[in-house]
């Protein structure tokens, strides 16, 4: 299963710089909500909510509340009264993930909720939502039903195949493995997502890193140059987007043991150096987290904007690797190995 944030979320596991928190794109802002649920006001069953000036992850903290409570009456009324204002849709769909979550994992309703969300979208536009078919796929399997969680894994892999990194060493989706169907679908899955992550690469393999001095969080100036003769892997991403924070404990974790091997750097594309900060210190970050001075991330994201992307530059400073949106731990070891051998790291 992923998180609601990375379900809703247009094109994920990816967020837009030219989107997300600009233009505000309403799928990209549900994204961002929804990621904040956990730490939205737990409202019991029992407590008013003012829906007026409530938000989706207000009306989803209430809706936790009373199901949790087995308030199923006062469950339906916030549905009720929450479609007259938000899109349908995304009311349900921020449903299904909270249905999904550990505490409750009622794949029933998740589902139902999902299928119920996509019936308010346009079939033209159902794809759009890659994460909500992935959770279908991971529900179903949790079911036990492989043939309906093998045709939503194929439209949410259709949609966008970054998703088949999730696939793969997701235990929701225990049940495929060994369905020929589910090992050619990976494939060619993967196949296309390492094609579309060589065109989205704004700097190829083989080419030279663009250079950039940068402040980190601290204060502290930093050179790219400054690494030359140590493998350098490079993050760039912003606390408001949730794959970002998705990825942030492997990459600590990557940081943490390969010390001494390679440089983990990271460029933060955040307007508030402070929101950085303390996300740094909240998440244990464990490597330099520079400020973006408005050029030098443009350079490594490209037209595109997504984020994050990570780019594995060897101790000549010439780009040998690049992971496009989130990724596990596992993708960046391989990287770094392809990294480590291109040149004899």
């Amino acid at each position: 299963m992923i998180p609601g944030a990375v379900a809703l979320a247009a094109r994920a596991p990816l967020c837009y710089l030219s989107e997300a928190m600009k233009g505000l794109a309403p799928k990209i802002i549900l994204a961002v909500l929804v990621a904040g649920m956990t730490g939205a006001a737990a409202f019991g069953a029992e407590e008013e909510l003012e829906l007026a000036t409530a938000s989706l992850d207000d009306v989803v903290a209430a809706a936790r509340g009373a199901y949790r409570a087995g308030d199923e009456g006062r469950l339906r009324e916030l549905i009720d009264a929450a479609s007259a204002k938000f899109p349908a849709a995304d009311l349900y769909f921020a449903l299904g993930d909270m249905y999904l979550e550990d505490e409750f994992s009622d794949y029933e309703k998740g589902v139902a909720a999902y299928e119920e969300g996509l019936r308010k979208v346009d079939p033209s536009e159902r794809l759009e939502y890659p994460g909500v078919f992935y959770n279908m796929a991971c529900s179903y399997a949790r079911l036990g039903n492989a043939p309906k969680s093998l045709d939503c894994l194929r439209a949410s892999l259709e949609a966008e195949p970054l998703f088949a990194r999730y696939a793969r060493a997701d235990d929701d989706l225990a049940l495929l493995r060994g369905e020929e169907a589910l090992v050619d679908m990976l494939a060619k899955a993967e196949k296309k997502a390492a094609e579309e992550e060589v065109k989205n690469m704004t700097v190829k393999p083989g080419e030279r890193a663009p250079g950039f001095e940068l402040t980190d969080i601290y204060g502290r100036r930093y050179r790219l140059a400054d690494f030359e003769g140590k493998p350098v892997v490079l993050n760039i991403w912003a606390t408001w987007c949730p794959p970002c924070a998705d990825e942030i404990p492997d990459v600590v974790a990557f940081a943490r043991d390969h010390d001494g091997e390679v440089a983990v750097l990271s460029i933060s594309v955040d307007d508030a150096t402070a929101d950085v900060a303390a996300f740094a210190e909240e998440h244990g970050i464990n490597y330099p987290v520079l400020r973006d001075d408005g050029e030098a991330a443009a350079k490594y994201v490209g037209p595109t904007g997504g984020i994050p992307q990570t780019y594995f530059i060897d101790s000549g400073g010439i780009v040998r690797g690049h992971i496009y949106g989130s990724a596990g731990r596992e993708v960046f070891e391989e990287r770094l190995r392809r990294l480590l051998s291109s040149k004899g790291e």
